[in-house]
């Protein structure tokens, strides 16, 4: 009868020294703040939706795209938080034309405008909704 229960028991004891082992890192935290992947897809739609918004209430005549991605993290909640911040700059299309996503940045002087972005991002993927909650931007 003993036997019976060392067996589970001592597989009970090596699971919980594998969990004791692992990273908490590695483990997604609801509610806590981890930074994001760029390259994950959710986290580069999220990015297209910011810099869209971002352009939509601009009263700039030209498109703006991004220059730099300098930090992307990401918070679990009731869906997904994403906190990006952005270098933009000022490309030579207006807004009115097509292909904006290849447009080359303005190097004139007297046109040639950056500026440095925050955006939170509220996306919940199985309602197909996404928000823009909070847009901070200064001249850079």
């Amino acid at each position: 009868m003993t036997g019976l229960l060392c067996t589970p028991l001592l597989l009970l004891a090596t699971l919980a020294g594998v969990l004791a082992l692992s990273s908490e890192e590695e483990l997604p935290v609801t509610g806590g703040v981890q930074d994001a992947d760029p390259e994950d897809e959710q986290v580069k739609h999220a990015l297209d939706f910011a810099i869209s918004e971002y352009n939509k209430n601009s009263d700039d005549k030209y498109y703006s795209r991004m220059l730099k991605l300098v930090g992307a993290q990401e918070q679990i909640v009731a869906g997904m938080n994403y906190f990006l911040d952005v270098e933009l700059g000022r490309t030579t299309c207006t807004k009115s034309q097509p292909h904006l996503e290849n447009c080359p940045f303005h190097e004139q002087p007297h046109l040639k405008r950056k500026a440095f972005c925050s955006f939170q991002i509220y996306d919940v993927p199985w309602l197909g909704t996404m928000s823009l909650m909070k847009s901070s931007c200064q001249n850079a």
